[in-house]
């Protein structure tokens, strides 16, 4: 059965299909919904106070029960999106091998290759373009810079290299190390619907690597989207390096949406089990987890997340730590 609830397809992916599968939806697909501005359009409505209108419809529509959150008088629709659970609503184990949900939402799985690739609902996606190390869809090695490229041409039609090249291309040639880490391993998706809560956690205690922010569109992250275009790795997104004491080295990405023209973290270069990473403002998005080959093993009730997605809670154990870090 599948995860993904009638309201869902009824309400959502109706307007998307016609963005979509239609010549005149792809036109306005382009020129306004996947804009910066279009996102930061609805961001000014959503923050004022006259959206506050929407919260009771949207507690009514999803059956919000505030009873579990953390009492507030919310200033905005987004006030309100970005509410508290209270302490305890989202219990983890303490156990180090666990491996806990980061995030409410629908859990899917997928393997990496030895190239770090991997398919998604016919859309090609590879570690080194989700960091940002290459762009589009191109194999990441035809992207690597040989210290002889250039040389047919006589130096006086060489250009000046502009300023920041160099470090420009490190950076590249780190991401693209970075990515290999990760060849024959697992992404694990987690797409939080709008009804879902949009905090999310520390996996385990540990260190944080630098962020960094890419720049993109603003696809929506809902089934129709992913059927059409490489939404992970063309979206605005954020991506950081985590070191865990138990679980070791992962790559946790996230990726905003349509309408969700914020990806909010908060800054931590060391941090415990449940501690608050950031969250996400209005609409669904989704996070990508992306681990080591033999480096965890899900829980066999999470086995089938390969084939289906499948509902989960920030905190629920989805399975153990397969070596020391």
């Amino acid at each position: 059965m599948s995860a993904i609830t009638d309201r869902e397809k009824n309400v959502q992916a109706a307007w998307s299909r016609r963005l979509y599968q239609t010549k005149t939806g792809r036109f306005f697909l382009r020129a306004v919904f996947l804009r910066r501005w279009f996102s930061q359009l609805g961001a000014l409505y959503f923050d004022s106070a006259w959206s506050r209108r929407r919260i009771r419809r949207f507690i009514t529509e999803y059956g919000i029960d505030l009873t579990k959150y953390e009492p507030a008088r919310y200033r905005s629709f987004n006030d309100f999106f970005i509410r508290k659970l209270k302490s305890g609503q989202r219990p983890f184990e303490s156990e180090p091998a666990a491996v806990i949900s980061p995030a409410d939402g629908l859990l899917s799985a997928v393997r990496l290759t030895g190239d770090a690739t991997f398919l998604v609902k016919g859309q090609s996606y590879s570690v080194a373009t989700l960091l940002g190390a290459v762009d589009g869809k191109a194999n990441p090695a035809q992207h690597i810079p040989t210290s002889d490229s250039g040389a047919a041409k006589s130096d006086q039609n060489k250009k000046k290299p502009a300023a920041g090249t160099a470090t420009k291309l490190a950076e590249k040639t780190e991401r693209l190390q970075i990515a290999q880490k990760f060849a024959n391993g697992l992404a694990l998706i987690i797409r939080l619907r709008v009804q879902d809560y949009h905090r999310y956690i520390y996996m385990d205690s540990g260190t944080a690597g630098q962020p960094h922010r890419i720049a993109g569109k603003y696809h929506t992250v809902a089934p129709i989207g992913l059927e059409h275009t490489a939404v992970w790795q063309e979206n605005s997104r954020e991506w950081q390096s985590l070191c865990y004491d138990n679980i070791g080295e992962i790559i946790q990405v996230e990726v905003g949406a349509m309408l969700v023209g914020r990806i909010v973290n908060h800054a931590a270069s060391t941090f415990a089990r449940g501690d608050e990473k950031g969250y996400f403002c209005l609409g669904g998005s989704t996070i990508v987890l992306l681990t080591q080959a033999g480096q965890l093993q899900l829980n066999p009730e999470f086995e089938s997340c390969f084939e289906e997605e499948i509902p989960v809670l920030q905190g629920e154990t989805i399975g153990r730590a397969q070596r020391s870090p």
